[in-house]
Formats: C-alpha cells, structure tokens, sequence
C-alpha cells in the first residue's frame, strides 16, 4: 500500500506539446503505466533491416547533449541506464518545452522512479544508490524503449566504458535488479498468502474493509476474514483476507468492535 508520503505530481502541457498527465510514486513498480500509455499515442519506429550492432555509436555526454531537441527537433535522444535511444518520433512528447523534454540530451535514470526533474545533476544516473525494486521500475522503462524506439548506441560513462563495454558499475546494477527481482517474488507470494482486503471510505460510515474470492485483484477459491496485517519489524498494517487457520499467526490483530467470522469491518481512522 503507498504510504502517504508518495510523490504525485501532475503535468499538464498545452499548446504545441501533446497533453500528458502522469503519477510519479516512488517504489512502485506499476508507475509506468501512464507514461507508457501517453507515448502509446507517438508513432511507432523500429530499427531499419539494414541495422547491426556496428551501426551503435558511442556518445560522450558533450555529443549527446547536442540531441536534447532545444536547436533540431529533428533529432532527439533519450539515454537510460546508458542506452541512447532516438525518440524523434516521439517529439510531441520530448520536443522543446514538453513533458518530457527534462529526459532529453542525457542520461537521468534515476529521475524515471524519483520524478524530480527541477534539476540535472552529475548522479541522475547513479541508479545503485536506489532501492531494487526501484530498479526494476527503471528497467520496465528501459523495456519499453526497446520496443519504441530505435537504439543508437551508448553513452560513455556509468555504464558503458570507452570500448562500449559494460563497466563494472553496470554488474552492480544487474545484480540490484536480480535482488530486487528476488524481492518481487517474494512480495508477490506474500500477497497470496495474505491477499489485500477490499477497501472504500465514506464519510457517514467511516473505513469499510471486506473480503471476496478476488479482493486485491487476486482470485481465490476462498474468501477470509479481514485482519490488520503487520509486516515483520513496521508498525503501519494492511488489511489483509484471513483464512481461519492462519488467525494465530502473530502478524495479524483484529479489527475492534468487528466479529471474528465477519467478512467485512468498518473503522476510523484516529
């Protein structure tokens, strides 16, 4: 569950930029779903048949500054995680004063999960000082580059050394992905073993919890009982559908004035 401290910022741009409008929230891997589904809208590019891998150029970050589409829009680059792509056909989006003109000319991985795009510094690349999981949210990003695309080569650097060869601060990075693939998993299992409650608020009744064979958005052959579920060591819960022999487990309280065998519970929040 986002805490309530998760960054949400709106962008609306009008004129000769296409509108967008997307939720940046830290930690959540799902955060590119309104990034991906406005660019959705550009056309689509892939390589040309004559391309091979000799065609890759390697930039310094002086020669992709030049593609950051302020003097040609003609051609505009994009680098993440040390790939350069040409988004050109994408400069509705990327062109000078739209939405994600911050991106253009460099490498601002970390900006992809944080959202803050006030300002370009020397480590809005260093993506290992970032939680795993967040990783994973810049390689679903890089994902979707690989599909839209076209790649042009890479930036000399973080990354890629000047051979083009991974450096050893890209190991770095695939082994953070890996954790925090781990820890995906891991999370995911949780959520089966403990599904999310369904949850709504209202003024007159307060916090309603309840449980159905598909609260959480996971399909089940049972329903449960909604309980307060702690995360080992955190002391904020989530409600959580309960099957009746996992009610001893000590990582579960119940909700007050709530039956046991009750299905749904309302409360307020203090």
């Amino acid at each position: 569950m986002p805490s309530l401290g998760a960054i949400v910022k709106f962008h609306v741009l009008v004129g000769l930029c296409a509108i967008s409008i997307y939720y940046w929230k830290p930690g959540l891997i799902n955060k590119t779903k309104e990034f991906v589904l406005s660019q959705l809208k550009s056309p689509q590019t892939s390589p040309p048949s004559t391309w091979t891998a000799s065609d890759l150029k390697l930039f310094t970050t002086d020669e992709l500054a030049k593609y950051d589409g302020n003097v040609n829009e003609e051609e505009i680059y994009v680098s993440i995680l040390g790939s350069v792509y040409d988004v050109t056909p994408g400069k509705n989006f990327y062109g000078r004063g739209c939405g994600y003109a911050f991106f253009t000319g460099k490498d601002a991985s970390v900006s992809f999960v944080t959202g803050e795009f006030e300002k370009f510094t020397p480590d809005s690349d260093d993506v290992a000082a970032l939680k795993p999981a967040d990783i994973l949210g810049i390689l679903q990003f890089k994902e979707f580059y690989d599909t839209k695309y076209v790649l042009k080569g890479k930036l000399i650097g973080r990354f890629y050394d000047e051979n083009g060869e991974p450096t050893e601060y890209f190991r770095k990075v695939e082994a953070l992905a890996k954790v925090g693939e781990y820890e995906k998993e891991q999370k995911n299992r949780k959520l089966e073993e403990f599904p999310p409650c369904n949850i709504e608020w209202t003024a007159e009744t307060g916090t309603r919890v309840w449980c159905t064979a598909e609260s959480g958005g996971i399909r089940r052959n049972w329903i449960g009982v909604p309980r307060k579920y702690f995360e080992p060591g955190q002391t904020s819960f989530r409600c959580a559908c309960v099957k009746p022999e996992q009610l001893s487990s000590p990582l579960l309280k119940p909700y007050e004035d709530c039956k046991d065998d009750a299905v749904e519970c309302f409360y307020n929040l203090d």
